[in-house]
C-alpha cells in the first residue's frame, strides 16, 4: 500500500490491486468507498486500453476479431488492468508514477503508466498508453466511486458537456448524438462537448475535474454513489462507431491529463 500526503489530502494507492486509489480524505472525510466487491466496483481506478463495454466483446483490428476476456457477465469492461499489479516506477511523499505492462489477447505489446500528484490545489492525475510494437487503438480513463454523502450534505454533479450519446437496449452507445438534459436521469451515458465536470457537497468541499479530452461518462443510478469517469473516448470507442479511433505507438502514446481543483468551503464540518 502507497500513502501520498499533502497538507490535508491523503490518498492510499494499491499497486497490487490494478493501481486503484483505495482511500482519498480531505480534511478526514473520506471521499471514495466500495459499492460491491467484484474490481469494477470501488475505489478509483484507471481503465486501460479501453474504458467501458465493447460490442461483442471483441476488438476488431488488422482485419481480425480478438475475443476479450469476460470479466464482469457477461461484458469485457473497463480493460486488462483492473486487478492488476503495477510496478512503482517514482515515490516521493506527494507523487507516484506506476507502470503495468499487457500483451495477451490485444493487438500488440503495450504498457500503462499512471501518474497520481498531491497539490495545494487538489490532485493532478495522468495516464499515458504506449506501444511495445506495432500501433494499437486505446482509450483510457479514470473510474472514482464517490460517496453521496459525506459531512453531512449530499452531493450534487455537473459539467459543461451539452451533448450526450444514445445508450442503447444493450447499454452501448447507438452512434447518435443528442442534447444532454440533465433531467432525464439517472445516468449511466456518455456526456461530451465539454471538458470539464465538478462534484459539490455544499458546505464542505467542491472538486472541479479539468481533463485534457472531451469526454465524461456519469453514473448517478445508485443511491450511495456517483462516478464522474473522465475518458479520451466513448464507451465502444474501439469500433469508431461514435468517435475517430485514436492509434497508440512507440513515437506517439496516448496520455490523458486530469485535474482534480479543490474548493473547500469556508468553514468546513470537522471530520
Amino acid at each position: 500500500m502507497i500513502t501520498l500526503r499533502h497538507a490535508d489530502i491523503c490518498l492510499q494507492l494499491d499497486e497490487t490491486d490494478g493501481g486503484r486509489a483505495t482511500s482519498w480524505t480531505v480534511a478526514g472525510h473520506e471521499l471514495i468507498g466500495r459499492n460491491g466487491t467484484h474490481p469494477i466496483d470501488y475505489g478509483m481506478y484507471p481503465m486501460a486500453p479501453w474504458a467501458g463495454r465493447l460490442r461483442g466483446n471483441a476488438i476488431e483490428w488488422s482485419g481480425v476479431a480478438r475475443p476479450l476476456p469476460v470479466n464482469f457477465d457477461p461484458w469485457a469492461i473497463h480493460g486488462l488492468v483492473l486487478n492488476r499489479r503495477f510496478e512503482v516506477i517514482e515515490k516521493q511523499a506527494h507523487h507516484v508514477l506506476l507502470q503495468c505492462a499487457f500483451d495477451e489477447v490485444w493487438p500488440a505489446s503495450g504498457a500503462v503508466q499512471c501518474s497520481w500528484t498531491l497539490d495545494d490545489d487538489g490532485l493532478t492525475t495522468e495516464i499515458t498508453c504506449t506501444s511495445r510494437a506495432e500501433a494499437f487503438p486505446a482509450i483510457l480513463g479514470w473510474h472514482p466511486w464517490f460517496r453521496r454523502q459525506i459531512a453531512g450534505t449530499r452531493a450534487e454533479w455537473a459539467t459543461d458537456c451539452d451533448q450526450q450519446l444514445v445508450r442503447g437496449a444493450d447499454s452501448l452507445p447507438t452512434g447518435e448524438c443528442i442534447r444532454l438534459d440533465r433531467a432525464a436521469g439517472p445516468f449511466d451515458d456518455v456526456l461530451t462537448g465539454g471538458t470539464a465536470a465538478s462534484i459539490d457537497w455544499p458546505g464542505f468541499l467542491r472538486i472541479d475535474i479539468e481533463n485534457s479530452h472531451p469526454w465524461f461518462v456519469v453514473y448517478d443510478a445508485t443511491e450511495d454513489f456517483i462516478c464522474i469517469e473522465p475518458q479520451t473516448g466513448p464507451a465502444d470507442g474501439l469500433s469508431g462507431r461514435c468517435a475517430p479511433v485514436t492509434l497508440v505507438s512507440a513515437a506517439e502514446p496516448l496520455m490523458m491529463r486530469t485535474r482534480w481543483l479543490f474548493r473547500r468551503a469556508p468553514q468546513a464540518p470537522p471530520a
